[in-house]
């Protein structure tokens, strides 16, 4: 079944691209949720909180890996979106969204 111009006419665009809906689908959900959970296992990876200046130290050597790792998760969630996605305040948004709601569902923050 092809679309003819008139019902592509109906449908909404962004930027020259036909939107598929407005709705969120079950494979975009899932999508959000396997993102999450694997931003969440790498919040749970940072262990205790330091206790004093030597073990703070030692924590903060972690930051860099730690951030690299969470760039990588964005940037495959991100390309999950696709040609959707081309406001960098929405991907911003989104990636705090991400960050912020692991940090708070194993109380590291």
């Amino acid at each position: 079944m092809s679309l003819t111009d008139e019902d592509l006419s109906k449908l909404p665009q962004q930027n020259g691209f036909y939107l598929r809906g407005t709705e969120m689908t079950r494979l975009e959900t899932f999508l959000d949720a396997a993102f999450a959970f694997a931003t969440t296992m790498l919040v749970i990876s940072i262990g205790e909180i330091p206790k004093n200046y030597p073990e703070l130290i030692l924590a903060l050597k972690d930051i860099p890996s730690f951030l690299l790792s969470f760039l990588v998760i964005m940037i495959f969630w991100i390309g999950a979106y696709g040609n959707g996605w081309n406001d960098g305040l929405i991907i911003f948004t989104g990636a705090l969204r991400e960050g912020n709601a692991a940090a708070q569902s194993t109380g590291n923050y």
